[in-house]
C-alpha cells in the first residue's frame, strides 16, 4: 500500500516488536517510522481496517529509557500527538 512516497504493508501477524523489526528488515525494510501527522494517521486508519487496535512503529527507547528514537537512525521523534493515552510506554515486554 502507498502512502506519499513510501509503501507499507500491513500483517495480520501479532508479534513482538523485536521480532516484527527483524521480520521487515528480512524483506530489506523496517517499521514504519512515521515523520508526519498525515502519515500517524494514515497508519492508524489503516491499521484499524485490519483489526489492528495497535501496532508497532520503527520507535524505541532501547539506548536510553523514555527518550524515544527512531530505531533506524537514532534521532529524536518529530511527532507527539499521535500516541495513545499512556504512550509511549516501552513497557519491559515490549522493548
Amino acid at each position: 500500500m502507498q502512502f506519499q512516497n513510501k509503501c507499507y504493508y500491513f500483517s495480520v501477524l501479532s508479534r513482538e516488536w523485536g521480532v516484527a523489526s527483524n521480520y521487515c528488515k528480512a524483506f530489506k525494510s523496517k517499521l514504519a517510522e512515521p515523520q508526519t501527522e498525515a502519515e500517524a494517521h494514515f497508519l492508524s486508519s489503516h491499521a484499524q481496517k485490519f483489526g489492528g487496535k495497535s501496532f508497532w512503529i520503527g520507535i524505541t527507547d532501547m539506548k536510553k529509557e523514555t527518550t524515544w528514537t527512531y530505531a533506524s537512525n537514532q534521532q529524536p521523534i518529530h511527532i507527539a500527538s499521535f500516541w495513545g493515552v499512556h504512550e509511549p510506554n516501552g513497557h519491559a515486554v515490549e522493548n
